[in-house]
């Protein structure tokens, strides 16, 4: 898996300091190349961090391979825009 793994971004209102008390913590990770068996496997760890967390916060989980977050990055659609300006690399 950490082969896989190019970036963890956190994103949203708890990134920029602006969450209410019950709002969801945003994440995008980067991989190298998006399959099933690593969607899946990163799904369950998120689950299992909720899971030991009694669910505060719910995790909002989004993969993606990291060439096609840089393609839409450069086409300029404004959600992978604001993942690059307000996101906090973790």
């Amino acid at each position: 898996m950490k082969a896989h793994l190019k970036h963890l971004i956190v994103f949203g209102s708890r990134a920029t300091g602006e969450a209410p008390v019950d709002s969801d913590l945003d994440v995008v990770v980067l991989v190298d190349e998006k399959t099933d068996e690593i969607e899946r496997r990163l799904e369950n760890i998120a689950y299992q961090v909720m899971w030991d967390h009694d669910f505060n916060p719910i995790i909002s989980l989004k993969v993606l391979a990291e060439s096609r977050f840089y393609d839409a990055l450069n086409k300029g659609y404004s959600f992978y825009r604001h993942i690059e300006t307000q996101g906090v690399a973790v």
